[in-house]
């Protein structure tokens, strides 16, 4: 029989490699854009839980609340609060074909759902003058252990200068292990 350590460490490789399989897709040729770049959100759940740590490069999961704020901060969550936002700055207009939400898979995954994800040059809240990537996150799409893929206005892409991701019209908790935006070509 397997001891406990062996079986931790063992869950623990499956799940990276499925984390690293799952990041496939036919859109592997796009430029990713969003890693580094300045973020902001609402309100803090802790400290640790800044908005740059959702594009930090790290999509190890699952993403725990242990493990996302005390040891890795490979998370952010927005306080319980109306229209949680957060948004990425990428520094100029850019063309931006995809975007990818890696989400909490341990607990509290249903939190992304009913996020939208919206592209644009504006800033000013709710966010809602620039223009949605894909649809609202589904229930379905927030349970499951997949990354969560907008294609933004195929073909084409969508042009802004800002990535946002709110929860409109909703009193609750906007909680993401990272995000990873995608120049079109």
């Amino acid at each position: 029989m397997f001891s406990p350590v062996y079986i931790v460490v063992w869950f623990s490789m499956v799940l990276l490699h499925i984390t690293r399989s799952q990041q496939c897709s036919s859109y592997d040729s796009l430029e990713l854009v969003s890693e580094f770049k300045e973020a902001r959100q609402s309100s803090l759940y802790h400290e640790n839980t800044v908005a740059g740590t959702a594009v930090d490069g790290s999509t190890i999961r699952p993403c725990t609340h242990t493990i996302c704020f005390i040891v890795t901060n490979v998370s952010f969550q927005i306080e319980n609060e109306q229209t949680p936002w957060w948004y990425l700055d990428l520094g100029t207009e850019i063309v931006i074909s995809k975007i990818v939400l890696f989400n909490r898979v341990v607990c509290c995954a249903i939190r992304l759902q009913g996020a939208d994800v919206r592209v644009g040059n504006s800033k000013d809240l709710p966010f809602t003058e620039n223009t949605r990537c894909g649809t609202v996150v589904t229930q379905n799409e927030a349970e499951n252990i997949n990354p969560i893929q907008r294609y933004c206005n195929p073909p084409t892409g969508i042009a802004g200068r800002y990535v946002s991701i709110t929860k409109p019209r909703v009193v609750g908790i906007l909680s993401l292990c990272e995000v990873k935006v995608y120049k079109g070509t």
